[in-house]
């Protein structure tokens, strides 16, 4: 079910461009690739119920700093966010180094960024970044695009976010054309090339269910110690 789950974004975003593919043909797909992906996500925590209303896909969320759109966002019976889910999507090889690391240092500080933003303005918020691969990422290069995602995106994992900044699930989805997927968590030690052992592959289900956990688990501690004060943006002078 999981595999026909999946299978059904890649049908709706199409075949991926051949290479060498235009920029425009990157770029169409690339985003029309995540579009799916976060209506896929959304739909995955409506069924499990999480959360009491699950936004619309590049929905806004109020931030300190004025206005953030999700991914895939989730807000309490208070308006209060609760889950945030970020998708980055790395799906074409560089045309110099044949592999899938380009651009791994940007996507690594917009989730900074994003981090930033939403940990300010929600303390007890999940925030949970999801980086997705093509199955040949495992293969391309010694150490991997996928090993060298592990190894970057491990960086902003932090479980427990009072000490310091971070997100506190980090997973490597890694996706093949026939619609297989599974995720790996960001915790763990890849393997320098090849795929992570069996018992290292979250199902999708599997994966869904330690973010509800979490979720839970960050309600509990709300419903004992209340929210806490909500940091706001102001200017030395009155409007």
């Amino acid at each position: 079910m999981e595999q026909e789950s999946f299978k059904r974004v890649l049908a709706k975003v199409g075949a991926r461009p051949a290479d060498p593919a235009t920029q425009h043909a990157t770029r169409h797909y690339s985003e029309t690739l995540s579009k799916e992906i976060a209506h896929w996500l959304r739909d995955l925590i409506l069924a499990e119920g999480i959360g009491k209303a699950v936004l619309t896909p590049e929905a806004k969320v109020a931030t300190i700093y004025g206005g953030k759109s999700l991914d895939v966002g989730v807000t309490d019976d208070r308006g209060y966010l609760v889950l945030d889910i970020s998708v980055k999507t790395f799906n074409f090889k560089d045309r110099h180094t044949r592999n899938y690391r380009h651009n791994y240092t940007g996507r690594f500080y917009e989730l900074l960024g994003e981090e930033l933003d939403l940990r300010r303005s929600y303390r007890w918020a999940t925030l949970v970044a999801l980086i997705f691969l093509p199955s040949d990422s495992t293969s391309d290069s010694d150490p991997s695009s996928f090993a060298h995602a592990v190894r970057q995106y491990s960086k902003i994992l932090n479980r427990e976010h009072e000490q310091g900044v971070g997100f506190e699930h980090v997973f490597i989805a890694v996706h093949d054309a026939r619609g297989s997927i599974y995720f790996f968590d960001a915790g763990l030690m890849p393997p320098r090339t090849g795929h992570p052992k069996p018992t290292d592959r979250l199902s999708v289900d599997a994966m869904i269910e330690l973010v509800k956990r979490t979720v839970a688990g960050r309600a509990a501690r709300v419903a004992k110690e209340g929210l806490p004060r909500r940091i706001r943006f102001t200017y030395l002078d009155p409007a």
